[in-house]
């Protein structure tokens, strides 16, 4: 995290409050349990302990946590009179958080809000689930469905709306300066980024002052996703995503186009709005003064399989948050096998809830620039 600078005031340290982790922090299968920092970064907080201990999941074996080997019997649920669902469980008079019986991702032992739409449920990799599944192939998809397929890109600067029985090619950067609404059971097909010197990675940009109304439902969500088949998804490529930890990362299934960026006007840390752009978006700033400010609303958004490189450490994430305010509904969301982070929030005060991020390349979940949100339901495998 940054220090913010005199002329751009935020509250010390991000305010995200993660239901995965409360008072004593639980961790299974590790011979570490936390790493408490050194110097002025060490955390002396009382309420801040570690322990090893199995929490008690449902159906979660230390020995496979991995998309490879999973299979339909795998259950992140805790169960009942489980670690996480015994002892002290935290309370707040913040309206924002609800009321819940256990710890962590989920609030009681039948709380599996996955299980209709993640891609652990369409794949076959999740024990309760009633997803119908992932079409083996996009293009004979939709050839067998005989549907309208429409191609997507450049700039939305007028009111527009999707249909649902439209399929859509995501062929290059689409931004949005107006508002741009995808009715429930939309999905939009991302071409794979071009290998010319250049090219740039298909992505989704909510520009200040833009609006994105993606409102889909647990039996209808709205799909990001590659047009590439399952059978072409698999690469054996590394790659560094992280120059701060070197190490290099399988690309596996990952990194096949960009990915959904929301850039608002709250405020970040930053010492200059007008030149703060996110990595992999340059020319579109975000940032501002506008702490209650809305990107639009997101309900039931899939993002799958993307963080494409762009650069020498520049990947974009599954779905970043740049400056974006309290205004923007954020809720039951999922990023999986992105290259890069799952979400990651640079500054602003957006406040989210039921977040799934799965096997990502880096951070499940990443905060910076004094970000202030607040989140509740957050799953990371």
């Amino acid at each position: 995290m940054h220090t913010p600078p005199a002329e751009h005031p935020v509250e010390p340290g991000p305010r995200v409050v993660l239901r995965l982790l409360l008072l004593q922090h639980r961790f299974y299968g590790a011979s570490t349990p936390f790493s408490y920092g050194s110097g002025a970064k060490t955390c002396s907080s009382a309420s801040f302990a570690a322990r090893l201990a199995d929490p008690g999941f449902a159906g979660v074996s230390a020995a496979c946590l991995d998309y490879t080997c999973l299979g339909s019997s795998f259950s992140p649920l805790p169960t009942a009179g489980s670690e996480m669902c015994s002892g002290a469980i935290d309370s707040s008079t913040d309206p924002f958080y609800e009321g819940v019986a256990c710890k962590g991702a989920f609030a009681s032992p039948s709380d599996n809000w996955l299980s209709e739409y993640s891609w652990l449920a369409c794949a076959g990799k999740m024990a309760g689930s009633t997803c119908a599944g992932i079409a083996p192939s996009p293009f004979a998809q939709l050839q067998a469905d005989g549907q309208t397929i429409a191609r997507l890109g450049g700039d939305v600067d007028s009111a527009t709306t999707l249909s649902a029985d439209t399929s859509y090619l995501l062929t290059s950067q689409l931004f949005i300066s107006a508002s741009l609404t995808i009715p429930p059971g939309t999905t939009i097909y991302a071409m794979p980024t071009g290998q010319a010197p250049g090219d740039v990675a298909p992505a989704i940009v909510v520009e200040q002052g833009g609006r994105l109304i993606a409102e889909g439902t647990a039996v209808r969500p709205i799909t990001m996703t590659t047009v590439l088949s399952e059978a072409a998804l698999a690469s054996s490529e590394q790659a560094q995503t992280d120059t701060a930890n070197p190490g290099l990362t399988n690309l596996g299934e990952r990194g096949k186009w960009g990915g959904l960026v929301l850039l608002g006007r709250a405020p970040t840390s930053a010492g200059s709005y007008a030149s703060n752009f996110i990595e992999g978006i340059s020319g579109r700033p975000y940032g501002g003064s506008d702490p209650a400010d809305s990107s639009g609303s997101l309900k039931y958004v899939r993002v799958w399989h993307g963080g494409a490189i762009i650069g020498a450490d520049n990947e974009i994430n599954g779905i970043t948050f740049g400056g974006v305010g309290s205004g923007t509904t954020v809720e039951h969301c999922e990023v999986a096998l992105n290259l890069d982070d799952g979400f990651e929030f640079f500054g602003g005060t957006v406040n989210v809830k039921w977040l799934s991020a799965l096997f990502v390349g880096d951070d499940a979940f990443d905060v910076d620039e004094g970000y202030q949100g607040s989140g509740q339901f957050l799953f990371a495998i």
